[in-house]
């Protein structure tokens, strides 16, 4: 009995923490004025702002070409590296 009011507490203070956890987030980004683009992008959110099926089609492709161009940069650089035989094996 006495665990089941320990777990009970337990949760209500984790749930509370998250809840203000998420309300000084959004006006963290109020404050300094993060763009929603920009927060979503962050934390690898779906925007909001694509709203139908073709826009969601179109952020998954943004999404992949970001990845796709993240993932060249990360090759060229080790590129880079291993052609001046600074890139131990």
């Amino acid at each position: 009995m006495v665990w089941a009011i320990v777990l009970t507490f337990l949760l209500c203070l984790t749930l509370a923490i998250l809840l203000a956890l998420v309300g000084w987030v959004g006006k963290w980004r109020e404050r300094v004025h993060v763009p929603k683009a920009v927060f979503f992008a962050l934390f690898n959110l779906p925007n909001p702002a694509y709203q139908h099926d073709g826009m969601a089609r179109q952020w998954q492709a943004d999404v992949a070409e970001q990845e796709a161009v993240r993932t060249f940069k990360r090759r060229r650089t080790m590129a880079d590296y291993s052609d001046r035989g600074e890139l131990a094996a």
